[in-house]
């Protein structure tokens, strides 16, 4: 069996003051988790990434996955 993806709780206990946010290790670790939370539609737009590759892609295509965190869209 798969292990599940670890769950972003980095900011579940509150806090006196809350630092800048840094993309940093902790964040590298959860951030599929926290980027599926954080952004409204995301795991649609990734569903019609891959919709429009399949219709609009032809043969011998070059396609670009341009600032996709994860590449996701790419895999999409």
């Amino acid at each position: 069996m798969k292990p599940l993806p670890p769950t972003d709780r980095l900011y579940a206990h509150p806090r006196d003051t809350i630092p800048a946010f840094a993309f940093d290790e902790q964040v590298a670790t959860v951030f599929d988790d926290m980027i599926n939370r954080s952004v409204p539609g995301y795991r649609a737009v990734i569903s019609l990434m891959g919709l429009f590759g399949e219709i609009f892609a032809q043969p011998n295509s070059t396609c670009y996955d341009l600032g996709c965190s994860l590449g996701a869209s790419a895999i999409a």
